[in-house]
């Protein structure tokens, strides 16, 4: 038995390392579940920002200037804005004094001249404008006017980064022109550098491209930032959406009603407005690039960065959590296998909370639906192979024809199945009568007797009265059948062996008070019966139980008869 135990345990923790390794060589590599993983992991972004919200006071740095459906409507101009409109915007905002002014704006092709002029000139009186550009499919960045980046402070790329379900989950920090030569950085990492004041040109790769490295000359301070892949690649810690940020419509700016609202901030100008298409889908929702790009900023003023737990620690989950499954399916009913597979299943998805309110993000969707496929899949073995089982005995002849109980070929084989079943489920408590199978074996006293005295009829007539006491004195998930000649046997499914003895008393008394009326004459007759348990007495087969109980009934007969005797190993030598 403890063999057996042993020999299960290695079996379905191979199948929960056998499933890791598939994912390290397989899942992992070719990425093969990265939509639902992301789309799990997106869930933590939402239930942190819907329980604690973004209160970090760098939200107060940061301003930004949108251009909404409602601006659209009050200024009455068309989209895109003349070039004037936008001069007179850096003018306005320049003379509130602001930190920076961030333009989510391509000015890559040329207006009428007079526009052109007045913008350049605004940007160079401001002296801190930051512009945008991007990259094109064929990998060439399009950059402003060379009129606009002499004036403006710098320029940075502000491309999005889709994954396959087009959600923006991830921002490029280095972005290469055609001849492999860093070509750009990212606009808000061009914000992020004016307003720490580190130097681009010692940003480097290092340890086989796992992070990326800026310092800082004069100050000797350090930067690093956790990215992957040669782009060098930044996970969004999405923290706050518009909502949650200062914003000044367009239209108010413009009128000159914005006050000191921007006064020594990072101003972001962009658009919001659902007319222009510049949504995206994120964690936390559509959202604005412009929003997305204050989110990247603020995680690179605040070093609020996102760290992926490893695969390795991911594929050991996996391993534990999909034998976990297989223990839950194969050795417990589906109630409690539900309950203790649903129980760690919340433990794992609070400890992941809790390291992703650390920063630490990993992949639980694949060692969740893999533990959850494991169970289903194992439960439904377990009761298919029973149902097989069970139309595979109906299609065999099972009833004895006198008495209507099942037979001992039938008796034998539901033996063996109840205590194998009986040995897969595990119960807190040894001692639980559900874990217990008893054993009546027992003999009608005198048959022969019986039926030299009174007839083979009269015989018959007594097998009957006992298999009728015996469907009486029993509950219908028993087992009652006619074992052989006048011995009868009865398997009691999850009862003990001192509940056994008096069910066995029962029937005793059943059968002894039954009368027969033979030719005027009134007889009785009475049985011997021996009690064995499968557990208490350690028979764990249907040979051993049967015999254990067949030591009883002998003990009985040659003890007195009309009797219950209950088998324990002293018998052997009897």
């Amino acid at each position: 038995m403890k063999h057996e135990k042993i020999n299960f345990f290695a079996r379905i923790t191979a199948a929960g390392f056998l499933v890791a390794f598939f994912y390290l060589l397989v899942i992992a590599p070719f990425r093969l579940l990265e939509i639902p993983e992301y789309q799990f992991q997106d869930l933590f972004f939402r239930a942190r920002h819907f329980l604690f919200g973004y209160h970090n006071p760098i939200l107060n740095e940061i301003c930004l200037v949108i251009v909404d459906d409602a601006s659209l409507q009050k200024i009455g101009e068309k989209w895109p804005f003349k070039r004037q409109t936008y001069a007179a915007l850096i003018s306005g905002l320049t003379q509130a004094n602001p930190r920076l002014i961030g333009l989510d704006f391509v000015f890559s092709g040329r207006a009428e001249p007079v526009g052109d002029f007045l913008l350049a000139q605004a940007m160079e009186d401001s002296g801190r404008v930051i512009l945008a550009s991007f990259v094109d499919n064929k990998g060439n960045c399009v950059l402003p006017l060379e009129e606009f980046r002499k004036a403006a402070k710098g320029v940075g790329i502000v491309n999005k980064l889709l994954d396959k379900d087009f959600c923006v989950r991830r921002n490029q920090l280095l972005f290469y022109d055609p001849e492999g030569k860093i070509g750009g950085w990212p606009w808000e990492l061009m914000i992020a550098k004016e307003r720490i004041g580190f130097n681009l040109a010692n940003l480097g790769m290092e340890n086989g491209q796992a992070s990326l490295k800026g310092g800082d000359p004069a100050g000797g301070r350090k930067f690093f930032f956790p990215v992957s892949g040669k782009n060098a690649v930044l996970k969004i810690n999405y923290r706050f959406t518009l909502d949650n940020v200062n914003s000044i419509p367009v239209s108010e700016v413009l009128a000159g009603e914005f006050g000191e609202k921007v006064k020594g901030k990072i101003v972001l100008m962009g658009t919001t407005s659902k007319a222009i298409h510049d949504d995206y889908n994120t964690p936390l929702g559509v959202m604005s690039g412009l929003v997305i790009n204050a989110n990247v900023l603020v995680n690179l003023l605040t070093g609020d960065y996102l760290a992926e737990i490893p695969q390795t620690v991911t594929a050991l989950i996996l391993a534990l959590f999909v034998s976990l499954a297989c223990f839950a399916g194969l050795r417990c009913g589906v109630f409690r296998g539900l309950l203790l597979l649903g129980g760690v299943t919340a433990g794992v998805l609070g400890i992941g909370f809790l390291l992703f309110m650390e920063n630490r993000i990993g992949n639980y969707f694949t060692p969740l639906a893999a533990g959850w496929l494991s169970f289903l899949a194992t439960a439904f073995y377990r009761y298919f192979r029973t149902l097989i089982e069970n139309v595979r005995l109906k299609g065999e002849v099972v009833t004895d024809p006198l008495t209507g109980l099942f037979n001992r070929r039938f008796l034998e084989t539901r033996i063996n199945s109840e205590l194998e079943l009986m040995a897969s489920i595990r119960r807190e408590r040894k001692t639980d009568p559900v874990q217990e199978i008893s054993v009546l074996m027992m003999d009608v006293d005198n048959f022969k007797k019986i039926n030299d005295t009174f007839g083979h009829q009269f015989g018959d007539d007594v097998l009957r009265t006992v298999s009728f006491c015996l469907k009486e004195c029993t509950r219908r998930e028993d087992i009652a059948a006619r074992y052989g000649g006048e011995e009868f046997c009865v398997i009691l499914n999850h009862t003990a062996k001192e509940a056994a003895v008096q069910i066995a008393e029962k029937i005793r008394k059943s059968v002894e008070a039954k009368e027969f009326n033979y030719v005027n004459q009134m007889t009785r007759f009475t049985i011997s019966i021996g009690v064995a348990a499968a557990r208490e007495d350690q028979l764990f087969n249907s040979r051993a139980i049967l015999r254990a109980a067949d030591k009883a009934l002998y003990h009985a007969k040659h003890t007195g008869k009309n009797k219950v005797c209950i088998y324990d190993k002293s018998l052997e030598s009897v």
